[in-house]
C-alpha cells in the first residue's frame, strides 16, 4: 500500500550500513531477507497519477517479521533530512 504520508520510524543498521530491523508504529520487525537499495529514478507504471517524490534519497526494500506477531511485510525504506521513513508497505 502507497502511505499518504510517509512514516517516520526507529531503523538500526547492520555493519554495512543496510537495515538490521526497525520499529513500524510501535511494532519492531527484524530483516529476514538481503535489503535491495532503491534506485534514485523510479519509472512509475502509467495510471500513478501522484508517485511519491525521490528527489535523489538513498532507500531500500527488505521484507521483515514482527518479533511479536510474526506479521512479515515488504517496506520501502526512505532516509530523508530528518531521518529513515517508510514510504510504501506491501503485504
Amino acid at each position: 500500500m502507497l502511505l499518504a504520508q510517509p512514516t517516520p520510524v526507529a531503523v538500526w543498521l547492520d555493519a554495512t550500513d543496510r537495515p538490521a530491523r526497525l520499529v513500524y508504529r510501535g511494532t519492531r520487525f527484524t530483516t529476514i531477507d538481503e535489503p535491495t537499495p532503491l534506485p534514485h529514478d523510479v519509472d512509475w507504471p502509467t495510471g500513478i497519477t501522484h508517485p511519491p517524490a525521490r528527489s535523489g534519497a538513498v532507500g531500500w526494500r527488505f521484507t521483515a517479521r514482527s518479533t511479536v506477531t510474526g506479521e512479515t511485510l515488504v517496506f520501502d525504506l526512505l532516509r530523508a533530512a530528518t531521518g529513515w521513513h517508510v514510504v510504501q508497505v506491501y503485504t
